[in-house]
Order: structure tokens, then C-alpha cells, then sequence
């Protein structure tokens, strides 16, 4: 795996991570998680990274991100 794409997949796993952290903000003051991103105080993808939620809910939310 060449470098850059190394760096690509880590800045996909990092900007996973941070969503997770502000899903759990988000579910803590709403009881229920949101696939609207705008929703997510403080969290920013990073350039070239693109990141979908693909479902959420009451009980628990599903993402996915890749660089383009």
C-alpha cells in the first residue's frame, strides 16, 4: 500500500472516529442519533474524505467513509 493511500484510509478512519464522538453528544442531549451531518455540532470531514450516514436511529447509527 503506497503512502498516500495510507494517509487517505487514515484520515477516512479518523473522520469516522470523530463522528462517532459527536453521534454520542448528539444522542446524549436528543435520545436518538441523526444521519443529517449539519446536525453534528462540531464535526468537519476532512478534505477529500467523503462521509455518508447510512442509517440512524434510536438505537444506534451506521457510516461509512472513503477518499475520493
Amino acid at each position: 500500500m503506497a503512502v498516500r493511500e495510507r494517509a487517505d484510509n487514515a484520515r477516512a478512519s479518523s473522520d469516522l472516529r470523530n463522528l462517532a464522538t459527536a453521534e454520542e453528544a448528539y444522542f446524549a442531549a436528543n435520545s436518538v442519533y441523526t444521519s443529517t451531518l449539519a446536525n453534528l455540532t462540531g464535526f468537519r470531514q476532512s478534505p477529500g474524505v467523503s462521509v455518508t450516514v447510512s442509517s440512524a436511529d434510536s438505537a444506534a447509527f451506521a457510516a461509512n467513509a472513503s477518499h475520493e
